[in-house]
């Protein structure tokens, strides 16, 4: 069998361990990099202009102050689409007790444990690749598998192919024999 898929799958009598790496779009990802070099001199700069002591510029401190709060956050937002793009994980372990459903940069993250008897009705769902569509990029928005757990749906694999995503489907369904 061809594996040339991105999903890292680990299958026994007792355990199903799937593991999917956050997906890379390189253009993106080096652009932030470079972008931040420009951030952190905005930031140095931007700050050595707030923090005088002169108080007739009072106006402008107070300027500088919420342009450097919006210019942190943004900072952020990038350092942390970043970390994702290179270090994100999806984990689905599930075993016959429980189940634990996981998205996390250097295992920080969402985490959850769900009870294994109560999963159902898993399923691949096509996702439209169009310019809104890109939140997968910082881990956010529907993957293309989904499972019903009581009455919420999970769903993961952000940056599966298709047919990647069809064929961790199939394992899912063979393991709690839906087909």
């Amino acid at each position: 069998m061809i594996n040339n898929g991105v999903a890292s799958i680990e299958q026994n009598l007792s355990e199903l361990n799937i593991e999917v790496p956050a997906s890379k779009n390189w253009f993106t990802l080096v652009f932030s990099v470079v972008w931040l070099f420009g951030w952190v001199f905005g930031l140095v700069t931007a700050s050595g202009s707030a923090f005088t002591n002169d108080t007739a510029k009072l106006d402008v401190e107070s300027f500088m102050l919420i342009w450097l709060t919006m210019w942190t956050v943004g900072g952020i937002a990038v350092i942390a689409n970043v970390l994702w793009g290179f270090f994100g994980k999806e984990k689905l372990l599930i075993n016959s007790f429980e189940t634990r459903f996981e998205k996390t940069i250097f295992n920080i993250g969402i985490k959850k444990k769900l009870q294994s008897s109560e999963l159902k009705n898993f399923r691949f769902e096509l996702i439209e690749e169009s310019a809104t569509n890109k939140r997968s990029f910082i881990g956010f928005g529907p993957g293309k598998i989904k499972f019903d757990y009581g009455f919420k749906t999970y769903s993961f694999g952000l940056g599966l192919d298709d047919a990647e995503a069809q064929h961790i489907v199939s394992l899912l369904r063979k393991r709690y024999k839906e087909e």
